[in-house]
């Protein structure tokens, strides 16, 4: 699998709470290979696009995700900002463009512990 066998599609609000927001990549997965493929960390780093500051660095190392041979699945991966950096970072701008950055770690047949690097940029809504 390389980096056209997967892409970010959408980020969308899951959920808010009193200390974050939590959004939702959506990431498109296809596995070329006969076999399996385990997909298990993927790390982030959403920034402000136009000022490319960070707003938030992250992991998601419980992920366990069998990518079935010949298929292609969505993974959704959560990305959690707090209230207090979302709104130091971004001034309240209710609908902005931001760039997200993914690295997908996988076991290739016969290479385990490859990373495919993915780019999204686009517009991410505010909570209310």
């Amino acid at each position: 699998m390389d980096a056209a066998g997967a892409r970010v599609f959408d980020v969308v609000i899951r959920d808010k709470s009193e200390e974050r927001v939590t959004y939702n990549a959506k990431v498109s997965m296809t596995n070329p290979y006969f076999t399996p493929i385990r997909v298990y960390n993927v790390s982030y780093t959403l920034k402000t696009d136009n000022s490319n500051r960070v707003i938030v660095v992250g992991r998601m190392e419980e992920l366990q995700v069998l990518l079935p041979a010949s298929k292609n699945i969505v993974v959704e991966v959560p990305i959690l900002v707090p209230h207090s950096q979302l709104m130091a970072d971004i001034g309240g701008a209710w609908n902005s463009i931001y760039q997200l950055d993914l690295t997908v770690t996988v076991d290739l047949p016969l290479s385990a512990g490859q990373t495919i690097p993915l780019a999204w940029e686009g517009e991410i809504n505010m909570p209310l």
